[in-house]
């Protein structure tokens, strides 16, 4: 039998306890989110996610990757051809990374989830368009705007930096809410991915994130605004599956992400309006989020 020494005792007891407090505030503001899906006045609801969508460029985004490589292979004392951003996109996105440092995917996903729990990678970055306000304000207006839902992850540490010392929980919580309300955007709740979740699972997640709010008014279209395809495709497999009459789920990806911006201009990836998949830039986004009210929630 295994004893658990004071100190492990009391790693357990901190991040039980920062991780529960995560569950009751993240059921508050699904509770706001729900009751506003369900009594507002909009014709239709809509949910934003953050990284390279609101903020931070492609190319600012694998600019700060090879910052990240090259701090690697300082520490490792090993050489890496670092691709630029054409290349990036040419080869699947961020994920090619693995290869170049010869790691396994699950690896690199462990490597790349510490990175972006820092407050370098996206805290700060840019806004993705110079009038980032005005066209949200635009595009919010056309809906019930539940908040942001982000896979930015919630409860991450910091490495332990001394032998015996016990992780220092990072906020991401109050600087991603910093970082959105800060810029003038709407100050709608922020629900961040929980560290129990990985990053691979962010699709699913978010897929059920959206159906539980759709269930406090099921005849009215819940909208995500996402740069992912990964959760594009999620939603589209799981709205081709459901039964008749059944309000799908919708998801608006936006053309400029990291992943989507080569895959558009490319033909390779495209929208789907019968499963509920939709693509649009910023300028059209308003425009669309109207279509999908005019077609599946029209004023009687």
């Amino acid at each position: 039998m295994t004893t658990k020494t004071n100190m492990e005792k009391l790693q357990h007891r901190t991040q039980t306890e920062f991780l529960d407090a995560y569950a009751r505030e993240t059921a508050r503001k699904m509770a706001l989110m729900k009751e506003k899906h369900a009594n507002g006045p909009g014709r239709v609801s809509t949910l934003w996610d953050k990284d390279e969508m609101l903020f931070n460029t492609v190319d600012a985004h694998v600019r700060y990757i090879n910052k990240m490589a090259t701090r690697i292979a300082r520490r490792t004392g090993t050489s890496y051809d670092l691709p630029d951003y054409p290349t990036v996109v040419a080869n699947g996105g961020t994920a090619m990374y693995a290869r170049i440092f010869g790691l396994t995917p699950e690896q690199w996903e462990t490597l790349h989830e510490r990175e972006r729990s820092t407050k370098a990678i996206n805290f700060g970055a840019p806004a993705y368009t110079p009038n980032l306000a005005a066209l949200m304000q635009i595009a919010a207006e056309r809906s019930d705007m539940l908040g942001y839902l982000t896979a930015t992850p919630y409860g991450h540490h910091r490495p332990v930096t001394r032998e015996g010392e016990l992780p220092r929980f990072f906020d991401t919580q109050g600087y991603v809410e910093a970082d959105i309300y800060g810029r003038g955007l709407p100050r709608e709740p922020v629900i961040l991915r929980p560290a129990t979740v990985p990053a691979r699972d962010a699709a699913p997640w978010k897929t059920e994130f959206m159906r539980d709010i759709q269930s406090a008014n099921p005849r009215k279209p819940v909208i995500l605004v996402d740069d992912s395809i990964s959760t594009a495709n999620r939603i589209a497999a799981e709205n081709d599956q459901r039964a008749q009459g059944e309000m799908p789920l919708f998801q608006i990806v936006m053309s400029q992400g990291t992943l989507t911006e080569g895959k558009v201009k490319s033909g390779a990836f495209v929208a789907r309006p019968e499963s509920g998949i939709y693509v649009a830039n910023w300028e059209e986004l308003p425009d669309v989020i109207s279509l999908i009210e005019a077609q599946w929630n029209p004023q009687q």
